[in-house]
């Protein structure tokens, strides 16, 4: 199964024109995200539920990853403070950090069964992943 792509201008989650042709931007994610030779249980996971058809969103524009790095550092530290299992957030992190200025498009991948969501950052042109992260999303069903 295909896994299916969604453009975003941050709010609401609707379908959209992008710079990049839809046509390569799938490709070129699908070949990336599936990429066997990837490192990383954040990469693996992400890649099983892109292969059995998991919905990938990719926002418009570009934010500096140095700001990302900052941001998600905070996070990383909320989530080990409530146990939230997570996988590759330190990783994806320092990846981040590794950057620079460079302007960064944020990805998504959510998943039901288990619920987990899946952050991915990509280069500007969306043609390369820099980094993926996982969050459980077991917590939002016991509130």
């Amino acid at each position: 199964m295909m896994a299916s792509f969604i453009w975003s201008q941050y709010a609401p989650l609707s379908a959209m024109k992008c710079s990049v042709a839809a046509d390569t931007l799938h490709r070129a994610l699908l070949e990336v995200a599936m990429d066997p030779e990837r490192d990383g249980e954040a990469f693996a996971a992400c890649r099983r539920e892109v292969a059995a058809g998991a919905v990938i969103r990719v926002w418009d524009g570009g934010t500096p990853a140095s700001t990302l790095a900052a941001i998600y550092v905070r996070r990383l530290r909320l989530i080990h403070q409530r146990g939230t299992p997570e996988v590759g957030f330190a990783e994806a992190v320092q990846a981040l950090r590794a950057c620079g200025d460079e302007l960064v498009r944020i990805g998504a991948v959510d998943v039901q069964h288990p619920s987990y969501h899946f952050q991915l950052f990509l280069n500007l042109s969306a043609t390369v992943v820099i980094g993926c992260l996982g969050v459980d999303q077991g917590w939002k069903t016991l509130e």
